[in-house]
Parts: structure tokens; C-alpha cells; sequence
């Protein structure tokens, strides 16, 4: 599992900058093409069926940190759909690294508007790629928006059912959608849960989010630090509070 150093890393854009040096620049190649050679991106999916093929550049507009206008519901039906059904994530895929999760639903809702649906997508700016692009790919592989696959050496995005889907409905909707997918984690649901059980994130509500995470198949497999899971227990609460801001009646 890639870890090293990843937190200590510049990564701002979804391309690598002019502005790092040449050691930076070579860090980041190196865990990307250990994040390459891992099984949950060269995964068995068959792409031979899919005749439509789509290259696609990615750029920061991928990311944009838009505020979301939606239609807000009450804290009861969010608790509801924090409830989905726990869905079995492949141990090996990292768990999301991503400090602000709204960017994830604005990434993927960038890459559906490319008009991406039922076809296998290629990315034709590959290594101008920074690590954050892969984080956040990672990410969309976790929750069952895309699944990838390596073909002469060939990096594939193809669209899950799940978001073949979603690309067709209103935001409100897929949003929604969105929401369900991260909670069909049961570590996330749970941690998500506990803070909108107990909107202020104190000591006690600190300490059993890390307690749920430390627990978690994917994160024990990385075996981290309790320093990164703390990290990562910080990074959900800003995933809370985002959650909150977009669609939480106040």
C-alpha cells in the first residue's frame, strides 16, 4: 500500500507544478507509478464490450470548490440516508485522502459532463497528472463510481452502473446519490453519524471516530499511524461539516 511521505507533499493542483523542484517532482512520479502497479487499478474489468472510447484532458477546473445550490433536508433524513446498507470495500484500495469531500462530487460531476456515460475513458494528459489526481480517482474507485483498468499500458476510467446512472438526474438527485455512496462505508456512515448525533466535535466525539477507523479493513491494511489516523478523523469532520453546509436545513 502506498503511503510514504504523501502528507508531506505540495498537492494543490491536479497537474504537476512548474514550481517544484526536481526531487519533488520525482517523489510524486514514483508513488504514482506504485499507485499504477496495484491491483485495485489494474483490475480484471472487461472493457472488451464497451466500443465507445473517450480521451479527456483534467485540469484544476476538475476540482473547483463550488458552493452547492440544492434543495436541503431536515437532519432526520440525513440520518436516514446515513443508514444505506453496508457495501464490502476491496481491502487494498486506499482509504480517501480528500480534506474536503464536496470536491469529490464536483470532480465526478466534472468528468460526467465530459460526456463519459457507458463508454471507457482515457486520459490523454496522463503525465501531466499530479498524485492528487490519483487520490482523488482513488477515492471514486472506493465509493463505486468508476472502476480502471491497465491495457498496453494504458490507464482506463470506466463508469459503474451506479454512475452511468447518476449522470442523467438533477443535481439534487445526484447528490443524493453521492451521499449514499459514502455512506454505504460503514466506517464513514458511522463517523458521520456520530457528528450529526453531537454537532460539537469535542474530545469524546474526537476519540470514537478514531476508534471506528482503527478498526477499518482498509485503513488497518495501510497499517498507519494513530498521528494518520487522526489526520483522517480531522479530514471527516471537515467532510461533516461540508455535508452539513449544502444540503442541512439550518
Amino acid at each position: 500500500m502506498v503511503l510514504s511521505n504523501i502528507n508531506d507533499l505540495e498537492l494543490e493542483s491536479l497537474l504537476l507544478s512548474d514550481d517544484l523542484s526536481e526531487e519533488e517532482k520525482e517523489k510524486q512520479k514514483s508513488l504514482i507509478t506504485e499507485y499504477l502497479a496495484r491491483d485495485d487499478y489494474s483490475q480484471t474489468v472487461d472493457i472488451s464490450s464497451i466500443d465507445r472510447e473517450v480521451e479527456i484532458t483534467i485540469d484544476d477546473s476538475f476540482v473547483d470548490d463550488k458552493e452547492l445550490d440544492v434543495d436541503k433536508i431536515t437532519s432526520e433524513e440525513l440520518f436516514d440516508i446515513l443508514r444505506e446498507e453496508p457495501v464490502e470495500v476491496d481491502p487494498e484500495v486506499m482509504f480517501p485522502r480528500i480534506e474536503q469531500i464536496n470536491k469529490l462530487f464536483w470532480f465526478l460531476r466534472k468528468l460526467a459532463n465530459q460526456d463519459i456515460q457507458k463508454s471507457k475513458v482515457r486520459i490523454n494528459n496522463q503525465e501531466d497528472l499530479s498524485l492528487k489526481f490519483y487520490i482523488f480517482l482513488e477515492a471514486a474507485i472506493f465509493f463505486g463510481f468508476i472502476e480502471t483498468t491497465i491495457e498496453e499500458e494504458t490507464l482506463y476510467l470506466i463508469p459503474t452502473e451506479m454512475y452511468n446512472e447518476s449522470m442523467n438526474q438533477t443535481i439534487e438527485e445526484q447528490y443524493l446519490i453521492f451521499l449514499k455512496a459514502l455512506a454505504s462505508n460503514e466506517s464513514i456512515s458511522e463517523s458521520l453519524i456520530i457528528q450529526l448525533n453531537d454537532p460539537i466535535f469535542d474530545r469524546i466525539s474526537k476519540q470514537m471516530i478514531h476508534n471506528v477507523l482503527a478498526v477499518d479493513d482498509n485503513i488497518q491494511n495501510e497499517e498507519i499511524t494513530n498521528e494518520d489516523i487522526e489526520k483522517i478523523t480531522n479530514d471527516l469532520r471537515y467532510w461533516y461539516l461540508g455535508i452539513r453546509n449544502a444540503i442541512l436545513k439550518s
